[in-house]
């Protein structure tokens, strides 16, 4: 039989026509499946998970955060909401059993009564299941404590794990930790450099404060609890002086053109978007990813001013063992100082007090305070810290930029 003419016409946009039938060609995806994939694990590696698309659904929240939940559920069962102090080896791993059991029956009951599939065939828990969770826990563990008051309490501690556990995974907290260290070792030396231009006016200031016997009298009087509430109001002060100063950066970012974007997305996953993506805009940003990249510039910031801070307060110490000495430290504060360790220097018997550690942290974070506000205000020293920080969330932002574009034009 002979077969029939074969023509081909010239193409129209994305269609053609071969032996008289027409059909779509096939179009390249607008973010391929690599390029996504590299630009999703930078934002991951750089500790801004929630700029990946979906990142902050239920579903996807509950797949990462699972392992973690379990862990924590076992483990505290074992270790406290099924054990008591008085109670054998043998009735607490019985009484962590019970616990376990209790979860896992009632979560089933639960999914029986809302006609979904049970645990054991699909694994997830929605936000439902994991508030009834602290109930579960809470139920046993009071029987088990003989009072109703410990189960209360044993519910909300797992709640607030779960909780714990969520808000860690969900910014990417511990991703932001290990890069805001690995850049604090890329930043020694500009913080060495700015210590070394402000150490001396500094020390005047330190050192001064060091010799005032209110100050030790204050230090002999704190516990280690108020002293870490002293700390963390300076630390608190610190971080609305960066997010305040951060949030005028991120409402600037809105308005950047197209070309700086462009530019901006250059050394990033992203480049290779770049002159195929349409982008006419600044996609705006979720609450979450707000917070997350809030959360990056406040660590970021925060352990150079910590890494600061113990430097002085280190060279406080050391300079208060040599310089003064115990009988001093008891005339400051009428009364014996508690002393944490006594050893030989230079013929002489030093000793380290625990009122020299308080009064070097209390400095060493006051200090901590006033690094901050060099690095986020003073034009001097902003170029060198603070603006690096700035400068890595634009890269961030531009990338998001383009991977945004590219999933709306590939869903249009």
């Amino acid at each position: 039989m002979a077969q029939p003419e074969r023509r081909v016409l010239p193409t129209l946009g994305t269609l053609s026509i071969m032996d008289g039938a027409p059909t779509t060609a096939a179009r390249d995806p607008a973010l391929p499946s690599e390029v996504r994939a590299d630009i999703e694990s930078w934002f991951v590696r750089r500790g801004v998970p929630q700029l990946i698309a979906d990142y902050a659904t239920e579903r996807s929240m509950d797949a990462r955060g699972r392992p973690f939940v379990v862990i924590w559920l076992v483990v505290g069962s074992f270790l406290w909401w099924g054990a008591r102090p008085d109670a054998s080896i043998w009735m607490n791993l019985l009484g962590g059993l019970l616990v376990l059991a209790t979860m896992a029956i009632g979560v089933a009951l639960i999914r029986k009564v809302r006609g979904q599939v049970m645990w054991w065939v699909d694994r997830r828990l929605d936000a439902l299941e994991t508030f009834s969770l602290g109930l579960l826990v809470a139920v046993p563990s009071g029987l088990i404590g003989g009072s109703p008051s410990i189960g209360i309490s044993n519910g909300l501690n797992a709640l607030l794990g779960m909780g714990v556990i969520y808000l860690i995974v969900g910014l990417g907290l511990g991703e932001i930790a290990w890069w805001s260290l690995k850049r604090l070792r890329q930043e020694l030396v500009r913080i060495t450099g700015l210590l070394a231009r402000t150490l001396p006016v500094l020390l005047i200031l330190v050192l001064f404060l060091l010799f005032a016997s209110e100050l030790w009298e204050a230090a002999h009087l704190l516990t280690t609890s108020e002293l870490i509430v002293v700390v963390a109001l300076l630390a608190l002060v610190a971080a609305t002086l960066v997010l305040t100063t951060f949030r005028a950066e991120l409402r600037a970012f809105s308005s950047t053109a197209a070309d700086q974007l462009r530019s901006l997305a250059t050394p990033t996953p992203a480049a290779e978007l770049i002159e195929t993506v349409d982008l006419r805009e600044v996609p705006e940003l979720r609450t979450l990813q707000r917070l997350n990249l809030s959360v990056l510039v406040l660590l970021g910031q925060l352990i150079q001013s910590a890494f600061v801070a113990l430097v002085i307060a280190g060279f406080l110490v050391v300079f208060g063992v040599v310089a003064l000495p115990a009988s001093l430290q008891q005339d400051w504060i009428g009364e014996d100082v508690t002393r944490l360790a006594t050893f030989d220097f230079l013929g002489e018997t030093r000793v380290l007090s625990q009122e020299l550690v308080t009064t070097s942290t209390l400095l060493g974070s006051v200090v901590g305070l006033y690094f901050t506000g060099l690095a986020v205000t003073d034009s001097g020293y902003r170029n060198a810290h603070f603006d690096r920080l700035v400068d890595e969330v634009r890269h961030l932002l531009s990338a998001h930029a383009f991977y945004v574009a590219a999933l709306h034009e590939e869903t249009s």
